[in-house]
């Protein structure tokens, strides 16, 4: 039951001798990074460019719900720009969806990584990937 007036003094005594603590949200923690966003891919078509959106994390748990909405567009895609503003990390198996994707082009100079964030850069950086990955968004 509640604790009111009319409560049991004991029970008006342990309440007393209780800490409570309101736990609210900070407004920089409001603007969380995408490390604690859940991970989902979004995609588009625009005439013959696919529009990706990654979010989250991309390794080997969400990685291949990346390549399976890829391999289910049927229209023949010219070029591909992948918006990672939000993507918090890529794994091995990320690199190798989008490398997949990078593949798939004739014209290998229309893939586009775009908002790519200091710590996914560091990534690409490191892997080498940077040099197929990051062209004409410098």
């Amino acid at each position: 039951g509640s604790v009111s007036g009319n409560a049991d003094p004991e029970v008006r005594k342990v309440f007393r001798n209780m800490y409570f603590w309101e736990l609210t949200v900070s407004d920089e923690a409001k603007n969380f990074p995408a490390a604690e966003k859940p991970f989902s891919v979004k995609t588009a078509l625009s005439g013959s460019t696919l529009q990706v959106w990654i979010t989250g994390r991309m390794d080997t748990l969400t990685a291949p719900e990346l390549l399976k909405k890829f391999q289910e567009i049927t229209e023949k895609i010219e070029a591909i720009e992948v918006d990672v503003t939000d993507m918090a990390y890529v794994s091995s198996a990320g690199l190798r969806v989008l490398f997949m994707m990078y593949k798939s082009l004739e014209d290998k100079s229309r893939f586009k990584l775009t908002g790519v964030n200091k710590d996914i850069r560091d990534i690409l950086e490191t892997t080498g990937f940077d040099e197929f990955f990051t062209e004409g968004t410098r």
